[in-house]
């Protein structure tokens, strides 16, 4: 029986791997070309993180939401010392 269980689980492991391989790239096929299009540019390099961080967010994104978050950003610690915080 552990025979059986081996080559059944090998032959299983090994298509389930070929299937998920040959669904990934069907899923990626649309954006090969802007893929290989962006690889290696000096402009990516230059935004890799804004362009990581969108690509994120459209992935992460659920295609029905309609509201989102806003967007606050912290002012650099040099601007927070020069607002006065209160009557003196």
């Amino acid at each position: 029986m552990r025979i059986l269980t081996r080559y059944i689980l090998r032959e299983v492991l090994s298509l389930s791997a070929i299937g998920i391989t040959l669904f990934t790239f069907v899923i990626f096929m649309p954006n090969v070309g802007r893929i290989l299009e962006l690889a290696g540019t000096g402009e990516t390099a230059a935004r890799a993180d804004e362009l990581a961080d969108a690509a994120f967010a459209a992935a992460a994104t659920p295609a029905g939401r309609t509201t989102s978050l806003p967007h606050l950003v912290a002012p650099p610690a040099a601007e927070q010392a020069s607002v006065p915080t209160g009557a003196a």
